[in-house]
């Protein structure tokens, strides 16, 4: 026989491409990927079972070798578990699959957990194959598609940090990877989520926790109780914040608490936001009205400790508001690094996020983008420090102005802060044009040496 009969649904897409997220380097001068990540809907309209034996992926013209999942786990829709040597669909019934997380012990105790997600090295296949093998039939069911990089979840552009610099210690970083330990059910809608702890480096050691203390309270951990803040602008569709705080780390959560533990749910734009594992009683009152509506950057409550968690951290997935299906989440205004070459004065190669997935292995993150080496006075200058260099000498440097309609406006006379400041603005509206961050970067690099010259 040919081709199974299979009817399959790929998500995430506009309707037409293939969504894949573009993944930063882990340093400058390394190289960067693209994490390709989907969820199928596999129906079977026939009047027989059809077995799944196996899914490839391949990536026609281009020089990327074939993806092979191992291990077919589905579930059956609505619900249902999915042992790894289950991949049977019944007539008339849809069964979903993620690549992400799978299981290959088939006994209900063992555990041999590999990962299906693909990370290919740039420049991103242009299309894709996903090729479908069921038992019995000597071709595959073949859906083909063109890819298209995920940067613009919200319609107008890519996502803030949910922590920002201001509310982080000297030397603390989030940090994070691309690599989630689920999969979020069969749906995968965890599969491109994010855990993200606060790390600081001491005597040498990166650690989570503050300075003498042991892991046996809330409190010891970095992030326990930090700001977070709306990733864009949105409107709140669903929260909880009654549910008590895991009583210490590791402890089970309360009984009746749901694993998102006290959640947000924010739509921004196309992406619903789900913040969870938040403390108790955190969310401001006004964001518990219907239809509250938030601002990039506005508090939305605090890193906790609730729900199917171990230890404080903040959870962050999102989803397409209209199909409740997998999507990325590409970051702008923030720069990461291994944590290895980070030097002790914070410099070190750092990459400079404008529409990018965390890098898959574990790095920090630092809310703002770095700038340098510029000569011997202007070295790895934050973008957070030139802004705060810049308000700072207002009146020093007699660099007055005002703000109507989100433009600065100059009270006379201008000079090379003023220019700086203009500069640092126009960063945020060409946050996806390569070209232009790198002019005006090294504006800034220009600017900033000349102030730091005249200092």
């Amino acid at each position: 026989m040919s081709a199974p009969n299979l009817e399959i649904t790929v998500q995430p897409t506009d309707g037409t491409h293939l969504f894949y997220l573009p993944i930063a380097a882990k340093a400058s001068g390394e190289s960067e990927f693209v994490k390709i990540v989907m969820r199928l809907r596999l129906k079977n309209p026939t009047n027989a079972d059809l077995t799944l034996k196996k899914i490839e992926f391949s990536y026609p013209n281009s020089n990327h070798a074939d993806s092979v999942m191992q291990g077919v786990k589905i579930a059956v829709d609505p619900q249902g578990d999915a042992d790894p040597n289950d991949g049977v669909i019944k007539a008339g019934t849809t069964a979903t699959w993620s690549n992400g997380v799978v299981d290959l012990d088939v006994s209900e105790e063992g555990e041999n957990s590999i990962r299906n997600e693909v990370y290919l090295p740039t420049p991103a296949p242009s299309s894709i194959k996903i090729k479908v093998y069921c038992n019995g039939f000597t071709e595959p069911k073949i859906v083909s598609m063109d890819m298209a990089a995920y940067t613009d979840p919200t319609g107008f552009g890519p996502l803030r940090l949910p922590i920002s610099k201001i509310d982080l210690d000297q030397g603390e970083y989030l940090v994070t990877s691309a690599k989630h330990w689920a999969n979020g059910g069969a749906n995968g809608t965890q599969v491109y989520a994010h855990d993200i702890g606060v790390q600081a480096r001491v005597n040498g050691e990166w650690t989570s926790l503050h300075d003498g203390v042991t892991k046996s309270n809330n409190s010891d951990y970095r992030i326990w109780g930090k700001p977070l803040r709306a990733v864009a602008d949105g409107v709140v569709e669903e929260c909880e914040d009654h549910y008590e705080n895991n009583a210490f780390p590791g402890a089970e959560r309360p009984e009746g608490t749901p694993g998102s533990g006290n959640f947000m749910k924010i739509r921004h734009g196309n992406i619903t936001v789900i913040y969870a594992h938040l403390q108790k009683n955190s969310i401001p009152d006004v964001l518990k009205q219907p239809n509250a509506t938030v601002s990039r950057g506005d508090l939305i409550g605090r890193a906790g400790n609730s729900g199917r968690s171990d230890a404080p951290h903040l959870h962050l997935e999102g989803r397409d508001t209209d199909t409740n299906t997998l999507r990325g989440l590409p970051f702008t205004w923030a720069s990461v690094l291994e944590r290895s070459k980070i030097q002790a004065d914070q410099s070190g190669p750092w990459v400079n996020l404008t529409a990018d997935g965390i890098c898959q292995d574990k790095v920090a993150v630092n809310p703002g983008w770095r700038f340098g080496p510029v000569g011997n006075k202007f070295s790895e200058l934050e973008a957070a420090e030139i802004v705060a260099e810049v308000f700072g000498g207002v009146s020093k440097g007699g660099d007055g102005f005002y703000i109507v309609n989100g433009k600065l406006h100059k009270v006379p006379p201008r000079s090379p802060k003023w220019n700086l400041l203009n500069a640092i603005v126009s960063l945020t509206e060409n946050a996806r044009d390569p070209v232009k961050v790198a002019e005006i970067g090294k504006k800034i690099e220009q600017l900033g040496a000349e102030i730091a010259g005249n200092r």
